[in-house]
Parts: structure tokens; sequence; C-alpha cells
């Protein structure tokens, strides 16, 4: 249920889309250079907890959620501080992922 609980979670910050690959893998999403290191740091965490908080999840599951923390920290982050680098939001994604 908890699996299910977070995979739902993700998908809605997600919209659903994802990029091919790990974390070693993580595209260029912002010409800002500090967008850039949070984004990835945003990746980096997000799929670390996953595997954490989740280690009896199947493999392919857990493939497919790892997939979409690419489009939850581009949301999160790089969307976010573009729309306005000194708004609430922005700042509280720079100071969660060090940007």
């Amino acid at each position: 249920m908890r699996n299910i609980i977070i995979l739902v979670f993700v998908l809605f910050l997600s919209n659903c889309g994802g990029q091919d690959g790990s974390s070693a893998d993580i595209p260029k999403m912002s010409d800002n250079p500090q967008l850039q290191n949070a984004y990835e740091k945003c990746v980096v965490e997000t799929q670390d907890g996953l595997e954490k908080d989740n280690p009896d999840t199947e493999a392919d599951v857990m493939e497919m959620m790892k997939k979409m923390a690419f489009d939850t920290c581009n949301s999160l982050v790089v969307v976010t501080c573009t729309k306005n680098i000194n708004s609430n939001g922005c700042q509280l994604m720079l100071d969660q992922f060090g940007g």
C-alpha cells in the first residue's frame, strides 16, 4: 500500500512523464548553473530516497519511479525558478537542494 501511495504521489508531481536512464544520465535542463545544480541534486536525492524507502519494490516499478524523478525535479526546481527566481517557492527549492 505504501508503494502505491508513493507511486501516485510521484505520478502526480511528474505529469506522468520521464526521461530514460539513471541519475548518471541527468539531462541539462537549465542554462543557469545554480538551477541546474539544484535540479541534479533533486534528481539524485529523489532517486536515492525512493530506493531507501522502498527496498522491496519490484525492479521494473522502481525503475519507472526513478525515471519520474526527472520530470518531478524539473517542475519543482527549474520551472518554478524560471518563472520567478525570487519567489518563495523557488527559494525553498534552492534551500532544499543547495542550488
